[in-house]
């Protein structure tokens, strides 16, 4: 990952699901060594074929670890641990696998656990070699819900406001979640969400344990695209602070960087998930910020 590339672009393609199959989809033409994604209309005109160019294109049998290696990731934490900031996005359709890839399963480490483990092991191989003279580490886990910020992190088990029944929105306790209020921090020209959350961790091991702590809070529900649909955004990150060794009577260096992995809500269509109700308003929410998201990510590269 080169200085010069402040956003970057992969497009993984999953393979049909099995209702997908029976109804005859198929799938677009993806090309990694082109780096190009390719898709037809229904009309049997060859000229009805689109051509579009990614960064990086991950063809469908790829696999979670070689996904990882050839985004760039790896590059990633190493920017990060040199005091770059860092963010990845999971952006797609409802259903099209944005979670598989940000969290994975048991056996298929997804993105969040890969980086934790990888950053938290090369500051552990740093610090055997002298050049990083300790490390501090805390996360943060939020969710944004019909355009409120809430910490998944928070002890309060309230209910989530107009979530109806959904997955993770009854809490056991009394009253609603508060939604926290953005600031600005003017000294680090950054924004934070006030109040939230935010315990320190050394391994990778406690930073999962916060992430699988804040993911059985996050809303989820069904529809007719996906049984499982995420309802909000969810944002989870690593603030670093690492003091570096000083050499030659020099002193020390103290590096500052933030890793944010954010898994996104799905782009819906209502006459796809047929959702009514608290569902059709969360689908009309979702695509208001993620339309929002759409125009800052175009404006950023096209000033790279």
């Amino acid at each position: 990952m080169s200085s010069e590339q402040r956003v970057r672009v992969a497009v993984r393609v999953r393979p049909l699901l099995a209702n997908e199959a029976d109804h005859a989809c198929s799938l677009v033409a993806a090309n990694a060594s082109k780096g190009t994604v390719s898709t037809k209309e229904s009309s049997n005109d060859a000229a009805s074929s689109r051509s579009f160019q990614f960064d990086t294109v991950v063809e469908p049998e790829v696999s979670q670890e070689d996904f990882y290696h050839m985004c760039g990731l790896r590059d990633m934490v190493g920017a990060a641990l040199q005091g770059v900031n860092i963010s990845v996005m999971a952006y797609g359709q409802t259903g099209s696998g944005k979670t598989y890839t940000m969290e994975g399963t048991e056996d298929e480490f997804g993105i969040v656990p890969r980086v934790m483990a990888e950053t938290f092991s090369e500051l552990d191989m740093r610090q055997e070699r002298g050049v990083v003279a300790n490390y501090e580490g805390q996360v943060s886990f939020l969710q944004l819900y019909n355009e409120r910020v809430l910490d998944l992190l928070s002890l309060s088990d309230g209910k989530v406001r107009g979530a109806g029944v959904q997955v993770g929105s009854m809490g056991g306790g009394l009253g609603y979640q508060t939604g926290l209020a953005l600031r600005y921090d003017g000294a680090k020209d950054s924004f934070y969400a006030e109040g939230l959350t935010t315990p320190p961790v050394r391994t990778a091991l406690e930073a999962m344990h916060y992430f699988h702590q804040g993911i059985a809070k996050r809303v989820v529900a069904a529809h007719a695209m996906n049984a499982a649909s995420s309802r909000s955004h969810c944002v989870f990150t690593l603030d670093l602070k690492i003091t570096l060794q000083g050499k030659g009577g020099l002193a020390e260096q103290v590096v500052t960087s933030r890793i944010a992995l954010v898994d996104l809500a799905g782009s819906e269509r209502a006459s796809k998930t047929h959702a009514v109700g608290a569902v059709l308003e969360e689908s009309i929410s979702i695509n208001k910020s993620l339309f929002v998201l759409r125009q800052v990510c175009i404006f950023d590269r096209s000033h790279a």
